[in-house]
């Protein structure tokens, strides 16, 4: 059972994968709205995008949290709770967060990881003698670093949306061509910045005029909106972050874990052998 939050990716073969899927007597669900009225021994798959944690309203559906511990309760209620059941938990806009170098939302993100670990961990604390928790990341993104007492957290919790959200505003301002005078006051009250050096007013200017043209600039910007990545370079430096990648990084991630046999996954090594200790934790049932 994997709890993340995404949609169902169906390109040419569409129609195909659902059919199969539909032979493999899976129910697909678009509406989170009928996730507490699941049959613990159907099998499902709910599918739907989920909005960054810092962008989370009353409106945006079950929380990372909420899916964990439905999960849960529909694998544990069923055939689970007598043969087990094995569960991954994924944060996965952390990734994109980071790959964006978005400070404001990464912290979101990682706390919203962190409340699905607490569900897991509620748990495991009613079933210490049979559950095994692990909590890790298949790679680091952005290389964020910062030297200690360093993080400004009040400048940090002052970004209101995410990158994401603002490339969308952005892209209806340039649509209405509007003038950067316009354009700086989304960008004061979204990241809490008030007054920018004249310095800082001159590249966001240099940046908008670029995106509003559309004038190509791969080495500077790459993927991004120049007018974003100037001012989350702003933001994350009156915060006390900095990056060195816009990609995955080579840098190792930590991993934890409680629970039975969790002291096998102390030491370091490559990520590919989680899966092999963790097989190596399961015991096959008696056939009798």
């Amino acid at each position: 059972f994997r709890s993340g939050g995404a949609s169902l990716i169906l390109k040419k073969k569409g129609k195909e994968a659902l059919k199969t899927l539909k032979d493999n007597n899976y129910i697909m669900i678009k509406s989170y709205k009928k996730m507490p009225q699941l049959d613990s021994d159907k099998k499902y798959i709910v599918h739907g995008r989920m909005p960054y944690a810092i962008d989370r309203n009353k409106n945006s559906g079950l929380s990372l949290a909420n899916y964990t511990r439905l999960g849960i309760t529909h694998l544990y209620t069923g055939k689970g709770k007598t043969k087990g059941f094995f569960m991954m938990i994924e944060g996965g806009k952390v990734d994109w967060s980071c790959h964006a170098n978005d400070g404001g939302s990464s912290i979101h993100e990682v706390k919203a990881l962190d409340d699905a670990v607490k569900v897991a961990l509620d748990f495991y604390k009613k079933h210490p003698k049979s559950t095994t928790i692990i909590v890790t990341a298949d790679h680091e993104t952005g290389g964020l670093h910062f030297p200690p007492n360093s993080i400004n957290c009040t400048q940090l919790l002052k970004q209101k949306r995410s990158y994401a959200v603002m490339c969308g505003k952005l892209n209806e301002y340039k649509k209405e061509k509007y003038s950067f005078n316009k354009v700086l006051p989304l960008l004061q009250k979204n990241y809490g910045i008030r007054k920018f050096t004249p310095e800082e007013l001159k590249k966001l200017r240099k940046s908008w005029i670029i995106l509003k043209g559309d004038k190509k600039n791969t080495i500077l910007y790459g993927a991004h909106k120049p007018l974003l990545l100037c001012m989350q370079r702003i933001f994350n430096k009156r915060c006390g972050l900095k990056w060195t990648s816009g990609g995955h990084t080579a840098s190792p991630v930590p991993l934890s874990a409680i629970g039975v046999g969790s002291k096998v996954f102390a030491d370091h090594y490559e990520n590919n052998q989680i899966a092999h200790k963790l097989k190596s934790l399961i015991k096959p049932r008696s056939k009798k």
